[in-house]
C-alpha cells in the first residue's frame, strides 16, 4: 500500500523507529519529508527515467532521502 494512504489514515502511527537513537518517524512526517525531497529533486531537474544514487549514514533521514525519488512528482 502507498504510505500516502497511511499517512491519511494512520497519521501518527510510526513508519521508522531508530531505537538506538530514540528517533521516530510517523507516517504523516515520512509522507511529508519524502515529497519535499521529491520537490526539490524534481526542482533540480530530476525526471522520471533518470538515474540516482543515494549514500548516506545508517539512520532516518538517509532512509527518507532515498524515498524522495520514488515520491511524485520525481517518480512521474
Amino acid at each position: 500500500m502507498y504510505p500516502g494512504t497511511h499517512a491519511r489514515t494512520n497519521p501518527g502511527r510510526p513508519v521508522l523507529s531508530m531505537a538506538a537513537v530514540g528517533d521516530v518517524v510517523t507516517y504523516a512526517e515520512f509522507e511529508d519529508r519524502s515529497r519535499r525531497a521529491a520537490n526539490r529533486l524534481f526542482d533540480a531537474g530530476l525526471r522520471s527515467g533518470d538515474v540516482v544514487g543515494v549514500l548516506s549514514d545508517n539512520n532516518s533521514l538517509g532512509f527518507l532521502m532515498s524515498t524522495g525519488p520514488l515520491s511524485p512528482p520525481a517518480c512521474i
